[in-house]
């Protein structure tokens, strides 16, 4: 009885230190309440972002922007940004920011699509921004919270021609979203340094962040507690497995710096995409930071994949 006493009480500390580690990393990187400095770790890449911000000023100024608001499917208000065209269109675009960024950040990517005559709509995904949310997605619950944006588009426009561009995190929800059966005014969508998925992304993180543990020994029991709290799991949030589903046509992006998203992971997603896809790797760009190296060849690439389609 007292050999079975100490064993029950050695597998209850055990159970507790896995738990325990999986609590500890699920604050680190999935709690959007906790400081991400060290999450963030591979972002500051050294590019010049003088345009960026500059755009993220034009987009805080933009008279005609105001503040959208819907419901998700499990009863979170989410909110967006709404800027639509100085003339009446029928061509949107839905811009989707990052791990750990806003709406307001997407100036760059708004103001290029705004000038060319697009309504701009860009959510702040679950957990951020002004949207309410007590765990980031990674993308997977964020791909259905698209098709509430998409809805609200097509209830005021049912003309409406899409394209669907996402950063980062937001690609990754680009990507998943696009796994599903989209509505037919979904024409084509830009993913621009998206992982392949959250087991992948937090896997390769957990490594760089402790060094000294195998990266298993974190990334079960972080599975465990993402389930408990977030209600999704790791490997469900998948990218790789949605984008071989998708059929509107896909531009890839990527930085050959990324430090953050390796750009191998763009390479996996482009090789299983059926169907039409392009892809542009930019030499000496960071995590983010394509637009900001070749702004040229990023908007180039752009127009190359919407101007066959009419947008």
């Amino acid at each position: 009885m007292v050999k079975a006493g100490r064993f029950l009480s050695a597998a209850a500390l055990i159970g507790a230190a896995w738990v325990g580690v999986g609590a500890h990393f699920y604050g680190a990187v999935l709690d959007p309440r906790r400081d991400k400095r060290g999450a963030l770790r591979g972002l500051r890449d050294g590019n010049d972002r003088t345009a960026r911000h500059a755009a993220d000023a034009w987009l805080a100024d933009a008279p005609a922007r105001s503040r959208v608001t819907i419901d998700a499917r499990d009863g979170l208000r989410l909110s967006a940004i709404f800027l639509p065209a100085a003339e009446p269109s029928h061509r949107w675009a839905v811009c989707v920011h990052g791990y750990m960024s806003r709406a307001e950040r997407m100036g760059v990517y708004a103001r290029w699509y705004h000038e060319r005559g697009y309504q701009v709509l860009l959510p702040d995904l679950r957990g951020h921004g002004e949207s309410e949310g007590r765990y980031i997605a990674m993308g997977w619950h964020d791909r259905m919270d698209l098709f509430g944006w998409l809805f609200w588009i097509l209830l005021r426009d049912r003309e409406a021609e899409i394209v669907l561009h996402g950063v980062s995190m937001g690609a990754s929800a680009v990507l998943m979203a696009a796994g599903e059966t989209l509505p037919e005014n979904v024409r084509a969508a830009v993913s621009d340094c998206a992982f392949t998925s959250a087991w992948d992304e937090l896997r390769d993180q957990a490594a760089h962040r402790y060094p000294h543990v195998p990266p298993r020994l974190m990334m079960r029991p972080l599975d465990a507690v993402t389930r408990a709290r977030a209600g999704y799991g790791l490997r469900e949030a998948d990218a790789l497995a949605q984008v071989k589903k998708a059929r509107i046509p896909i531009l890839f992006v990527h930085g050959d710096a990324d430090r953050y998203i390796p750009p191998e992971m763009m390479e996996r997603l482009y090789a299983a995409k059926p169907g039409a896809r392009a892809r542009l790797l930019v030499e000496g760009a960071g995590h983010m930071g394509a637009v900001d190296r070749a702004p040229e060849a990023y908007w180039d690439a752009v127009g190359r994949l919407l101007g066959p389609l009419g947008l």
